[in-house]
């Protein structure tokens, strides 16, 4: 009965559980006095501990949030300070009790682990100290009347077997829940239990049974009455035969980067591909062959660059990027070409620049040491801003270049502008239809490269905005200008319109001279610590064209800016002061997010509004994405919580809908939005992060793509923390024990009218026909599918198709509402077909020598089709695992068996193989005083050896008078009393011989006599 359990506070999509832990390694170690005495065997649990007892399992857990708070504290979280303040747990303590169970079971151990672990105890003067072993799996002996129950390990997981003999009943087990607040079924047949600090989720339950050498599958499910829970098994099963319930107790976690890897920026391309930016603190990014680099450069940390398909199932290519000291990627962005736009900030003399870049030298700064709690980098020798480009592929970098001046460029580092955590890596790069880039940044340079003609060629405070216009092969600088004023300045954002004519730039100031224009909505700073600012350029020159600030008399910044089709502004920001909310627009009172809409020449407003938890005097989430779609509607994403501790909130009591993916949030999590054209309302909102984790980002910007779909970088799984993930991603496990770079690709489609399918995974059939269900998610008016094999249908709504053959199959599916602000929406998918593989194992069995006393055989099973397997291995021994080495110490002939079984497909197979193990014989004389070769058959011939190890022998035979008369170097071989062919007359003969042993060389020689009598 397949019954996974996880640990954990909440669930959203995966199962979750606090995991500052090595990697797995469950065991069972025996109690020889370490314990109290009603212990048999104990399990070290990563959020307790299991103990085993006669008549149950007893469970020792910790909350995995107060795990998370205590590990972050202790350890300084992000800042790496720690921290001495004294923690108070709450921990709960459960048994699962088996009523009317055997009270004095017998248990026993099987795969003894190779090590012992020591207990030494201090009583008094006396010191005491025991041994105890450790095992794979621990057995529970007749724990019902012909029922055994079997604990163990199985790589990740730790499961349990009720066993149930022919002839017990089922009906004898149950279990009951001591000490837990509740236990419920929920939906999909789950079983919930409540405890005090969080809850333990079982999965339904599973039960088969071996018939004719087949798994077959037994209905079953879990009975619920208070606190015990029983099995049901509706359709009954085939009580003369065995029968086999197994729970499967999973305990989820993250593989990826085996080194600490944060997550920073994220950005799409028009197929759907998901690429995601970070840094990696050294070797262990999963880097791609044949990536630009897979190897780390060296330094503090890496840019690390990962591309995935549309389903985030493969991994296109993975690489690193960056020099001997730090690298970090502040926006990514992908060109018409499929290139990957990649902005960011680099301490390294040594960043990989191309021929006749704008700037192939790092120009360098001043020594600049974040604060612990920002950032553990350290750029020693200043910082410069880069711009590369890979190829599609990930193998080649097309363009790379430095910017910057005589100080340091690229970092937002300005006290009152640096206001929430990961602020210094804002900035942003686009490109426009001819693959020309842009760049909005941050420069502490009054030397930056700046071009003539623009509205600004001087730096004016000690940081300054900057923005510019570089050719596709980043080798000239179209434009470029300062933008600031006599204090504090920095570009965080910039987009084009749609014909590409206009350039807007928003960001954050501290300056009260900033270049305003005539007529727009703040031709003043509005006062407090920082105001925002929008800004219009043209495209084609970088001359200024319109400005205005955006603030009231306390803290606001402007973070990220669209603009619609029509041209109107569109801006993302914070705010701690009474910002302007128009009329009959969705508001939340004391909402510190702003969204602002200002008209193309910033002269007016066409909306402004406040959300989020009605704190205000904490900003709740820091922005990271933005995005109006053509139907107006209004997709922000962000993140808050415990990492942004210095000025920021939490997610606590922000809007979410009914049908939010998330409704509650531990405080430290992501919150994706979306609001109705002009804000007239909200469409949608969610959180979206794990019970005990602080999901953030360490910089840079995501995005969402024009159907609303969000594209989020995210430093997940700090501290294995978990993150929730979906089956079949390209990694659902963190391999390291800090941060691993998440990528989150959720669609929030508000458009009206979107194709909107669910495509099929690839297909694995097990026999002709070839039929594929296709799911329109979202049932549009109308609709058109091709299927990408000659054949299409048109409203079909979710069609079912037959395909004629395996393959990969190009899909189309339009979806149609000739009354929406979209009328058609087109999606392209591929959809691949093949059969199941039958079923095979591989047996590698080294070469038998002569010598050999013992043989080491590895059994492989290859294929994915295999719900369960079994490895006979011919001496009474077997084994579930995919991959077994075993030693055969004693000599014989072994047939080892595998069975491979399908339930899918209802299917199994069987492979064989003897093996042989040679024995290993002493040499042995069987050399009688006399014999007698006179034809009766009776003693005729003489014998010398019955067996032996020999590799050489020899051996002759003299008469009395000294003259030899017969010699063999035959083991085998005889003597039948003649010398050729002439008969020897009877007599005594004399014979010495030698044998060398074949296995350790050893030569021995022998010598007798035998009397020859006819």
């Amino acid at each position: 009965m397949a019954n996974r359990i996880a640990f954990l506070v909440s669930t959203i999509i995966a199962l979750n559980c606090f995991g500052h832990r090595e990697k797995v390694d469950y065991h069972f170690t025996e109690n020889v006095g370490q314990l109290s005495s009603e212990v048999r065997y104990h399990c070290k649990l990563h959020i307790g501990d299991l103990f085993l007892v006669n008549d149950g399992f007893v469970f020792d857990l910790f909350s995995s949030n107060e795990l998370e708070q205590f590990y972050l504290t202790k350890h300084g979280g992000q800042n790496g300070k720690g921290s001495n303040h004294m923690f108070q747990f709450n921990k709960h303590c459960y048994k699962m009790s088996f009523v009317g169970g055997n009270q004095q079971p017998k248990f026993e151990v099987l795969e003894e682990l190779g090590f012992k672990k020591n207990f030494i105890e201090m009583s008094g003067s006396k010191l005491s100290q025991a041994s105890a072993d450790s095992y794979r799996k621990v057995v529970y002996k007749e724990v019902y009347a012909g029922i055994d129950l079997k604990v163990y390990s199985s790589g990740e997981y730790l499961k349990y077997d009720f066993i149930v003999a022919p002839g017990a009943s089922t009906g004898s087990i149950k279990i009951d829940y001591q000490g837990v607040d509740r236990v419920r079924m929920l939906p999909g047949g789950m079983l919930e239990i409540v405890l005090s600090n969080g809850m333990v989720r079982e999965m339904r339950p599973y039960a088969y049974q071996i018939i004719d050498g087949q798994q077959v599958s037994v209905p079953c499910q879990f009975q619920v009455k208070e606190n015990q829970v029983s099995f049901a098994l509706p359709a009954g099963y085939d009580s003369s035969r065995e029968l086999v319930i197994d729970p499967k107790l999973i305990f989820s976690g993250y593989s990826g980067a085996t080194v600490d890897n944060w997550g920073f920026t994220a950005t799409y391309d028009n197929d759907g591909n998901f690429y995601a930016g970070g840094v990696a603190f050294g070797t262990g990014f999963p880097a791609s062959t044949g990536a630009y680099s897979e190897t780390f450069a060296g330094g503090d940390m890496d840019v690390s660059i990962i591309k995935y398909d549309t389903s985030g199932s493969k991994r296109l290519y993975a690489t690193y990027l960056g020099g001997s000291n730090g690298d970090e990627p502040h926006s990514l962005t992908v060109d018409n070409d499929y290139n990957l736009v990649i902005y960011g900030a680099t301490g390294s003399n040594d960043f990989p620049t191309t021929q006749n870049a704008i700037s192939g030298s790092f120009a360098g700064g001043e020594n600049l040491t974040f604060d612990a709690s920002e950032l553990i980098t350290q750029f020693t020798k200043g910082s410069d801003i880069f711009i590369a480009k890979l190829d599609s592929s990930g193998s080649k970098l097309l363009a790379s270049t430095y910017l910057g001046g005589a100080k340091n460029d690229g970092l937002s580092v300005a006290g009152d502008l640096k206001y929430n955590y990961a602020d210094h890596a804002r900035g942003e790069v686009v490109v426009d239809a001819q693959n020309n880039i842009y760049f909005a940044s941050s420069s502490n340079s009054n030397d930056f490269p700046i071009t003539n003609g623009t509205t600004t060629s001087t730096a004016y405070g000690e940081f300054d905005a900057v923005v510019g216009k570089l050719s596709p092969d980043l080798t000239t600088i179209i434009w470029s200008t300062y933008l600031g004023g006599a204090k504090d300045d920095a570009a965080y954002s910039l987009m084009l319109t749609e014909d590409g004519k206009k350039l807007y730039v928003c960001g954050g100031t501290t300056s009260s001279d900033l270049p305003v224009s005539t007529g727009v909505i703040g031709s003043s700073y509005g006062g407090g610590s920082a105001d925002g600012f929008v800004a219009g350029y043209d495209a084609a020159s970088g001359v200024l064209s319109h400005l205005t600030y955006l603030g009231t008399m306390n803290y606001d910044q402007a973070y990220i800016l669209d603009v619609d089709e029509l041209g109107d502004v569109y801006v993302f920001g914070q705010t701690l002061g009474n910002y302007p909310v128009s009329d009959a627009v969705y508001f939340n009172k004391g909402g510190t997010q702003f969204i602002h809409s200002l008209t193309e020449d910033l002269t007016l407003t066409n909306f402004s509004t406040r959300f989020g938890s009605g704190d205000s005097s904490k900003v709740n989430i820091a922005p990271t994405a933005f995005m109006v779609d053509n139907c107006g509607n209004i997709y922000v994403s962000g993140w808050g919580g415990m990492v942004n501790n210095a000025n920021g909130g939490t997610t606590y009591n922000m809007p979410v809908t009914p049908n939010a993916l998330q409704a509650s949030t531990n405080g430290s999590d992501f919150y994706f939005a979306v609001f109705k054209p002009k804000m007239v309302d909200i469409h949608y909102a969610t959180f979206f992060g794990s019970s005990n984790g602080n999901e953030h980002v360490d910089g840079g910007t995501s995005r969402f793509d024009s159907r609303g779909t969000i594209y989020q970088a995210v430093c997940a799984g700090c501290n294995q923390a978990s993150f929730p993930t979906t089956s079949g991603v390209y990694s659902e496990t963190n391999g390291s024990d800090k941060c691993n770079l998440g990528a989150v690709k959720i669609g929030l489609d508000f458009t009206d009218v979107s194709a909107d399918v669910n495509p099929p995974l690839d297909q694995l059939i097990c026999d002709p026909p070839y039929v594929i269900i296709f799911d329109e998610n979202k049932p549009a008016p109308e609709n058109y599918w091709n299927f990408g094999d000659g054949n299409s249908a048109q409203n079909a709504g979710s069609p079912t198709h037959e395909y004629a053959d395996t393959g990969s199959y190009e899909v189309m599916y339009v979806a149609i509402d000739s009354t929406a602000c979209k009328k058609r929406d087109t999606a392209y998918f591929t959809v691949k077909v093949a059969q199941v593989l039958p079923i095979d194992a591989k047996l590698k069995i080294p070469p038998v020598q002569p010598c050999d006393t013992s043989i080491t055989v590895q059994l492989i099973s290859y294929v994915s089709s295999v719900d369960s397997l079994v490895w006979d291995l011919g001496d009474g021994t077997t084994m579930n695992s995919d991959t077994v080495d075993y030693t055969y110490t004693q000599p014989g002939d072994y047939e080892v068996i595998f069975t491979g079984y399908d339930l899918d497909c209802g299917r199994d197979s069987t492979i064989s193989v003897t093996i042989t193990v040679p024995e290993i014989k002493d040499f042995e004389e069987v050399i009688p005083n006399i014999f007698t070769p006179n034809g009766d058959s009776q003693n005729d011939v003489l014998k010398f050896v019955k067996s032996g190890d020999v590799g050489e022998f020899y051996l002759e035979i003299y008469n009395r008078w000294g003259r030899k008369v017969y010699e063999t170097d035959n083991i085998f071989g005889h003597w039948n009393g003649t010398d050729g062919e002439k008969d020897l007359k009877e007599g005594v003969y004399f014979y010495h011989g030698m044998y060398r042993k074949q296995c350790n060389n050893e030569v021995h020689k022998f010598k007798g006599a035998v009397t020859l009598a006819r």
